[in-house]
């Protein structure tokens, strides 16, 4: 069996090799997708997502 640390370090790994990922939210400067640069969840309210595009635009989206 795996210790809570090994499984919070093991799903960590798994979510932070996943990113960046595309989210089908267009990009409010050059029209293409806006991608969701990593797995945290910003504890703001409502919560947010750190998003970026090729472009340069860098910005935060609800999560919920």
């Amino acid at each position: 069996m795996k210790t809570l640390e090994e499984h919070n370090r093991d799903i960590f790994n798994s979510l932070a090799n996943t990113y960046p990922q595309p989210n089908g939210i267009e990009c409010p400067e050059c029209k293409k997708e806006l991608m969701d640069l990593d797995a945290y969840v910003l504890c703001s309210h409502p919560p947010k997502k750190n998003i970026g595009c090729d472009c340069g635009y860098r910005g935060y989206r609800n999560c919920y």
